[in-house]
């Protein structure tokens, strides 16, 4: 009975210790020249690691697993923003430094901004240089999976040239210079291994883009790897468009030229709803027709030639139509060209009375 009477002080001494340090350690990661000494940490770490500027206003740390970042600020090789988060907030639910692995429960993101393109003369996204490159002082890659991610109030860029945003036109449609503001979405099982490919669930991403146009909803099994993406069980919701399908984006072999001539698009539309009104916004001679149609369709090729064949299609009025498509000249929209084949193909009365109204 004496021998468990002293086990139990010792368990109960190693308690209240084990209790005062954390309790220490918790006071201070709320303290401000510590808090400013870990943001320090932090950004030379992440810096050192990929070899470009970052800087954090803040961080608050509560026991080594819940951080929250303000002021997040990663820049590309060219100075410019490349990431910044007004806030982050997530909770490492297990890591080993040993092995540069990583596993966190929730992310929330607030104001995030992900900046990403090509600079004139350079064949690579600004961010392949900086996260594909090997410019670390480790051998080990980084793994690095998240179980939930929120996304709220953020904004999304893909630039074509260093001066793209100069051709901009407010309401019209740019190629060149895509920008996406107010981003909400929730992202599952998000997954980055050690070959550098990322895997993530989109669910109910919301946006609105720079030319006006709202999308409501868009879901996808989302595979990165390296500049080449794979869009499965895609699902995308605009006005009275609804488009399923998949959507394969893969940068061609000795590729040349505009990210409109080295990438290869494949994009399959299965029994999808799309209104001719919703795809004014990137053809703004459609704006006023109001036809709809179901599409099945298999459309492949760089942007600037593009084509598809035996499209088919079937209006609300009763429109059956196939046909082949091509369309070049992206992303020269003022002298875009588009070629329209028909085949076995008939016209209702009335839709051809809307199209000359």
């Amino acid at each position: 009975e004496k021998k468990r009477s002293k086990i139990r002080k010792i368990l109960l001494r190693s308690l209240l210790l084990l209790v005062f340090l954390m309790s220490v350690l918790a006071v201070l990661t709320r303290n401000r020249w510590v808090q400013t000494r870990i943001s320090q940490y932090f950004a030379n770490e992440i810096s050192q690691s990929l070899g470009v500027e970052v800087s954090i206003q803040g961080v608050e740390v509560d026991f080594l697993r819940n951080f929250h970042f303000e002021g997040f600020l990663m820049k590309d090789l060219h100075l410019d923003t490349l990431i910044y988060g007004r806030t982050l907030d997530f909770r490492i639910s297990d890591w080993n430094m040993a092995e540069n692995d990583f596993k966190i429960n929730h992310l929330d993101a607030y104001g995030l901004l992900f900046r990403m393109g090509n600079y004139d003369g350079e064949e690579k996204f600004n961010y392949e240089y900086v996260f594909l490159e090997d410019g670390s002082q480790t051998n080990i890659p980084l793994k690095l999976s998240i179980d939930d991610v929120s996304l709220n109030q953020c904004e999304y860029v893909l630039f074509s040239g260093t001066k793209a945003h100069e051709f901009n036109k407010q309401g019209e449609f740019n190629p060149s210079y895509l920008r996406y503001k107010q981003v909400d979405a929730s992202v599952s099982g998000f997954n980055l291994n050690d070959q550098g490919i990322v895997f993530m669930e989109v669910n109910d991403l919301a946006t609105l883009g720079r030319s006006g146009q709202k999308i409501d909803k868009i879901s996808t099994h989302l595979t990165i790897d390296g500049p080449n993406l794979d869009f499965q069980k895609l699902e995308i919701l605009t006005g009275q468009t609804k488009i399923i399908g998949s959507l394969g984006i893969k940068e061609l072999p000795e590729s040349k030229g505009t990210y409109f001539d080295k990438f290869n698009y494949q994009l399959r539309l299965i029994k999808s709803n799309i209104s001719l009104s919703d795809i004014g916004y990137y053809a703004p001679y459609l704006k006023t027709h109001r036809a709809n149609f179901k599409v099945t369709a298999d459309v492949f090729g760089p942007l600037s030639n593009l084509s598809s064949a035996n499209i088919r299609a079937v209006s609300d009025q009763g429109s059956n139509l196939t046909f082949d498509y091509k369309c070049t000249g992206i992303p020269e929209v003022p002298h875009m060209k588009h070629w329209l084949t028909f085949k076995n193909s008939s016209f209702s009365s009335s839709d051809i009375a809307r199209f000359f109204n």
